[in-house]
């Protein structure tokens, strides 16, 4: 082999190296974001409320009582179905700066949980600790629990569809089945779709079945 020729074979095995180093990195970038959200969401669960009235300049890390201010946390979101160990943050609004902790976002002007309407939410999907790589394989009857400051509420899922990014129907309005809408509460969840066209939505709704007091 010649000088050149080892040379080129150099370069090609430097660049499998360091794609590989890359990947490895960003698995592990990844993984501990993830272990990082399902570690707050449990400190949530357990820390003392935030009672203030008043919006601070940095988002609280406790779950905040009534209307949230944009990036305030007021609900932990379960979802049995993708793992014992599947716990998010709910915060309100859905910036980078609220979605890129790998927890959920509330869409802002969608209701509250326990307000009659639609409670939708956002999160991302595509790599494997990301919130929503794996709704899409969520079935009807499965069951999605969110627990704020003071109630757990269970919704079941009863739908699911692929929606354009600019169907914004499937959150600022009710999802329609057939049931009667007065005093129903919904719940909605989008996201990317993991495999697929970057402009389109996956979308499961949810209705809430029971609630109760923490």
């Amino acid at each position: 082999m010649t000088v050149k020729s080892r040379s080129f074979v150099a370069l090609i095995v430097l660049g499998i190296v360091a794609m590989s180093v890359a990947v490895w990195f960003g698995f592990l970038s990844g993984y501990l974001a993830a272990n990082k959200e399902t570690q707050r969401a449990n400190d949530l669960l357990t820390s003392a409320p935030n009672t203030s009235s008043e919006a601070s300049a940095e988002p609280s890390e406790l779950l905040v009582e009534g209307v949230p201010t944009v990036g305030e946390y007021f609900a932990v979101m379960r979802i049995p179905a993708l793992g014992k160990d599947w716990l998010r943050t709910v915060s309100e609004g859905t910036t980078p700066e609220v979605l890129d902790h790998l927890g959920v976002g509330r869409y802002e002007g969608t209701e509250l949980p326990g307000t009659p309407g639609n409670f939708a939410v956002a999160g991302h999907s595509g790599s494997s600790w990301t919130p929503f790589a794996k709704l899409d394989t969520l079935e009807n009857g499965e069951l999605i629990e969110v627990e704020t400051l003071s109630t757990k509420y269970v919704y079941e899922i009863v739908n699911a569809e692929v929606v354009e990014e600019t169907d914004v129907n499937t959150v600022y309005e009710n999802p329609k089945f057939g049931t009667s809408l007065d005093n129903d509460q919904w719940l909605t969840i989008t996201t990317c779709l993991t495999e697929g066209p970057k402009d389109l939505r996956y979308v499961v709704y949810a209705k809430l079945k029971e609630q109760s007091v923490r």
